[in-house]
């Protein structure tokens, strides 16, 4: 309900993959693509910004390494400073992904089992753009 869900429709929600929460016959719930993956900001913190994953090319935001740190409190802004960065990157990621999908691969039979789009006469990729992308 926190999310503006009215009781009745909080209570008739679906499961999406593993644990994600989304409404029934309301939403698009998909939840692919949005994630910061914590050991990875951690390996970044660690490594000054470089990731083994990349062959140890900057990814993050170059910061002191693991042997220029005087404190723990060092390591602990270096990782706000790289969690940061992961999270701002994944908003811009997830922002174009929704416009990609929107301008590209419209949803039209998904749309017609989804609370308001035949009213409307929008597909419900739409309605993610509505939210997610700045008109």
């Amino acid at each position: 309900m926190a999310d503006g869900y009215s009781l009745e429709d909080a209570r008739d929600y679906a499961v999406v993959g593993c644990v994600e929460l989304t409404g029934a016959g309301n939403s698009i719930g998909y939840t692919s693509g949005q994630a910061v993956r914590l050991p990875q900001v951690l390996e970044a913190t660690l490594f000054g910004g470089r990731l083994s994953a990349a062959d140890w090319r900057f990814v993050g935001v170059p910061t002191p390494s693991a042997t220029e740190f005087k404190s723990f409190e060092d390591v602990k802004r270096a990782f706000v400073e790289q969690l940061s960065y992961a999270i701002d990157l994944m908003i811009r990621r997830t922002e174009l992904k929704d416009k990609v999908i929107v301008e590209n691969y419209p949803l039209p039979l998904f749309s017609a089992t989804i609370e308001g789009c035949i009213e409307s006469g929008k597909d419900v990729t739409w309605e993610v753009r509505v939210i997610t992308m700045p008109q």
